[in-house]
């Protein structure tokens, strides 16, 4: 005879190891906002409400750093501090714009904070207003030199009248981390932040490492495909705001030394522990040009760069290989050998 209070026992005990199982499966959860002017998807591996909760708080930590990082925007103190003066009294924000200025010394201002008036005369801001006078990229140039921006107790200030800070080479970096951080408190451990071309990817997708495919900058399709885990893929290029004039292209990243795009680099990916520094090196590297730019990354320990000249060619640091899946080897030249 069956003991029915038994048999209510072992109903909903089923009940629970059900309901449990079904709250602990891990799926993939995913949404997308605009963030920085350009698409942000966040990816997680968990279940469903919890992957739902980690990304809106992902998300809710990214836009706070948007607003503060904006110079468009009046609440902004670098909004404040370009237009007005004075100092900036944040301690997040200078902890970014020293990242800024250690890359800035490194690069040897390949990679420069106080770019600011010089895409101003480019129009950068705006629609673009075509090729500046001359006249103008040199006054503007005056007003450009990152040994000119000091950092002292958390204040940020500057002695040269008319300097301005632009961290946008590197805001968006910060804002990925910062994004990575939320998720792994909210206890993810997989998953991949996508903000325009600044990538993180947490942990591995289903056993497997991430695959980060790189856009060809002048053709359809991946130029190449990096398998990361716990790795930042971030690339800059001349391909995402430009106008062209009498046959050339010219792009926004300035050369902070010249006062014009540069040239000889089309697009630069570097991979990296911080999206951050991966943002700040990969604009510096646009810059530098090959080159050099293979001799600065050789000396950041843990940051490997893939990059395309204006040629066609692809090169790329010693220690890349690690992260290729797929790639045209045939077009790599290790210039750094």
């Amino acid at each position: 005879m069956f003991n029915i209070s038994r048999l209510n026992k072992y109903i909903i005990i089923i009940i629970f190891l059900s309901f449990s199982l079904s709250a602990c499966r891990r799926e993939e959860v995913s949404e997308t906002k605009i963030l920085f002017n350009t698409y942000c998807s966040i990816t997680v591996w968990a279940s469903q409400r919890g992957g739902e909760e980690a990304i809106r708080s992902a998300f809710e930590r990214m836009g706070e750093v948007e607003s503060k990082f904006n110079i468009h925007s009046e609440t902004s103190p670098l909004y404040r501090f370009n237009r007005e003066g004075g100092d900036i009294e944040d301690d997040e924000i200078a902890n970014v714009v020293k990242e800024a200025l250690e890359i800035a010394g490194k690069s040897k201002g390949a990679f420069d904070p106080s770019v600011y008036p010089l895409l101003e005369v480019w129009g950068i801001y705006g629609e673009g207003s075509g090729i500046p006078e001359e006249k103008q990229i040199e006054k503007a140039l005056k007003k450009v030199g990152y040994d000119n921006i000091s950092i002292e107790n958390g204040r940020v200030y500057s002695a040269v009248e008319g300097l301005g800070i632009d961290l946008g080479g590197i805001a968006k970096g910060y804002a990925v981390d910062e994004g990575i951080k939320e998720l792994k408190r909210a206890g993810i451990d997989s998953a991949l932040i996508d903000a325009g071309g600044d990538i993180y990817a947490l942990g591995s997708k289903n056993g497997r490492e991430w695959r980060i495919g790189l856009q060809n900058p002048r053709g359809e399709g991946n130029m190449s495909v990096f398998k990361v885990s716990d790795r930042a893929v971030v690339t800059s290029g001349d391909y995402h705001r430009y106008f062209e004039e009498g046959g050339d292209r010219y792009h926004h990243i300035i050369d902070p030394q010249t006062g014009y795009p540069s040239e000889e680099v089309v697009s630069a990916t570097v991979i990296g522990p911080k999206a951050m520094t991966a943002d700040g090196w990969a604009t510096a590297v646009m810059v530098m040009g090959v080159r050099e730019g293979l001799e600065a990354i050789k000396e950041m320990e843990e940051y490997e760069v893939f990059m395309i000249t204006s040629e066609g060619e692809a090169v790329s640091s010693q220690g890349l290989d690690k992260y290729v899946a797929d790639m045209n080897l045939d077009l790599l030249h290790k210039l750094d050998e």
